[in-house]
């Protein structure tokens, strides 16, 4: 072999030896990436889970690509129908209030999705009813608390003006 034969095959070992070094370091790269993204998935799949709030995202065509554990549950005790039908009331975003006839209230946080693959909307959807029965009973209250103070000063001042 001539000398320049020597140098282009040596030429090229260096090359595949780059190569495969590079190779390695995208694999070693990819694997911590992997390792990262599925750390920061469990993490949000906790979060989403551990949340006393529905949260279900569905896209334009009501596919529902994310439901966390409570959202599921409110599915099956009211069943699908109702929660979808309960969702679709509400493509504005904002914070809205649904009353299921004095049944039940909720109130759901609505936003806008947009990403590169899809659109939709993410609900976040609390279970008030508690809260409104609550609010229902105090203004009772209230209004016979206000009913006797006005009749106790009618007859207060009927006593004094005797």
């Amino acid at each position: 072999m001539s000398d320049i034969q020597n140098i282009d095959v040596q030429l090229l070992k260096e090359v595949v030896d780059a190569v495969n070094r590079t190779t390695e370091s995208l694999k070693e790269s990819y694997a911590l990436l992997q390792k990262k993204l599925e750390h920061t998935q469990g993490l949000l799949d906790s979060v989403l889970d551990n949340t006393n709030s529905a949260i279900i995202a569905q896209d334009n065509k009501n596919g529902v690509f994310l439901k966390n554990r409570r959202a599921k549950e409110l599915i099956e005790e009211l069943g699908y129908d109702k929660v979808f039908s309960i969702l679709s009331s509400f493509h504005t975003t904002g914070v809205h209030d649904y009353d299921d006839e004095g049944r039940r209230y909720f109130r759901l946080s609505v936003s806008a999705l947009k990403s590169e693959d899809s659109e939709g909307f993410v609900y976040v959807m609390d279970d008030i009813t508690r809260l409104k029965k609550f609010e229902q009973e105090s203004q009772k209250t209230m209004c016979s608390s206000s009913s006797l103070l006005t009749t106790l000063t009618f007859l207060s001042l009927i006593i004094c003006c005797r």
